[in-house]
């Protein structure tokens, strides 16, 4: 949308809750996400704090919801917590709505990394340099060094 001079406040601002309709009707997004993707629109800020506010009070933005089925999607495909709070902090998540919906157990990591490990992998390294390659990959999808290495420990008692 271009910033046309003799609009009214009152235009603009629907037209920009129309904009941020359409995008929240393809997926969930995070304050922050909408907010840039406003922006690059050509919105003016004034416009953007009151079409979200609106939209905050409307519950169609709640980086908690957001938070929370985020995780659910990423953890489903393969990736790790490191990963996904990653990409939370880069979508200015709360730091608390990451703790509360990002569990660090083992025990809930471990199937999603089984999963990876077997689709990319399956079977257990050979030599010391297929394990690095294979740690590595783990690593890049977020999983943190003490859940590979109880994962190989528990591959290797099982073998």
């Amino acid at each position: 949308m271009l910033r046309l001079p003799h609009k009214d406040h009152a235009e603009s601002v629907r037209q920009a809750m129309q904009t941020a309709l359409n995008i929240l009707s393809r997926r969930d997004h995070a304050v922050s996400e909408i907010s840039v993707k406003l922006q690059k629109k050509a919105i003016e800020q004034p416009v953007i704090d009151e079409v979200v506010q609106k939209l905050l009070s409307l519950d169609y933005l709640n980086d908690a919801r957001f938070t929370e089925h985020y995780v659910h999607v990423k953890k489903e495909k393969g990736l790790g917590p490191l990963r996904i709070r990653h990409d939370l902090q880069q979508r200015n998540i709360a730091v608390h709505l990451i703790e509360q919906h990002l569990p660090m157990d083992e025990d809930y990591w471990a199937e999603p990394l089984a999963r990876q490990w077997e689709k990319r992998f399956g079977k257990p390294p050979t030599d010391f340099r297929q394990k690095a390659k294979q740690l590595r990959f783990l690593q890049y999808r977020g999983f943190s060094m003490d859940q590979i290495r109880h994962f190989f420990q528990d591959m290797e008692a099982t073998s």
